[in-house]
């Protein structure tokens, strides 16, 4: 079991002497986490407890929705969403019939020289996207009765001092680099070296850790079925033990 951040506090003042900076510990330890899911991203290979799914319906007619600063996305937590940090994968899903279909998130310069602006385009079924700022655009304006579906990762944080290291394989890391921040505070350069160089061989182990753990999950049948924010899925997994949005079959 992941340790709490009372645990790595408790820790962190062992490390270092200190039972002075446990503000600067508290606040650190969520930065630690935040850090990691970075790491993660640029990685491309994002820890399995940020990743969440969400939906939100389409507006009829327009060619964008508001994934963040907003209450909407399937009622999750937190309501505003501010918490989506990187988007995996991307659906549309029409909700009067069982067809989805990927939605190909593209990058700006793309977008810009083919598609400029989606809202001038005839209205049908969106097959490319670009997030920029809160929205999430899309090719062309949407038609009636569809769904966004996001796979997306999401930066956790410690509630108080007895929640349980959100992320479970980083607790090691987290005491690590919270060492290494209150001796850097106390500008000790040799010691917050030498603990940095700790939490980075663990944000390693810990990734990979991550990653052996998903493939061993990777042995659930297809057949298996599970629910989601949106139905009564059948899937299959890819190599890291996601699912593979490909497979799923929706029933409404």
């Amino acid at each position: 079991m992941a340790r709490t951040r009372d645990t790595i506090l408790a820790l962190v003042r062992l490390n270092t002497g200190r039972t002075d900076k446990d503000t600067l510990i508290e606040y650190v330890c969520d930065s630690a986490l935040k850090e990691a899911v970075l790491f993660s991203i640029r990685k491309k290979q994002t820890f399995r407890d940020t990743v969440t799914q969400r939906t939100w319906a389409i507006t009829t007619g327009l060619d964008y929705v508001q994934v963040m600063g907003t209450g909407g996305g399937d009622g999750a937590t937190p309501s505003n969403n501010d918490d989506i940090t990187d988007i995996i994968t991307a659906r549309i899903i029409d909700s009067s019939s069982d067809d989805n279909k990927p939605l190909i998130i593209k990058g700006r310069q793309w977008w810009d020289k083919e598609v400029v602006n989606g809202a001038d385009n005839v209205q049908g079924w969106p097959s490319y996207g670009i997030r920029l700022g809160n929205y999430l655009f899309f090719d062309r304006p949407s038609e009636a009765n569809k769904v966004l579906y996001l796979r997306c990762c999401t930066i956790p944080t410690f509630t108080s001092g007895s929640t349980t290291c959100p992320i479970k394989n980083l607790d090691l890391f987290v005491e690590y680099w919270a060492t290494a921040q209150v001796f850097h505070s106390l500008e000790q350069d040799t010691q917050y070296q030498r603990w940095m160089a700790k939490a980075s061989g663990e944000l390693s182990i810990a990734l990979e850790a991550d990653i052996d753990t998903a493939k061993d999950n990777q042995m659930i049948p297809s057949s298996t079925y599970g629910r989601t924010g949106i139905g009564i899925q059948s899937v299959t997994y890819d190599d890291e033990g996601h699912p593979i949005l490909g497979s799923i079959v929706q029933h409404f």
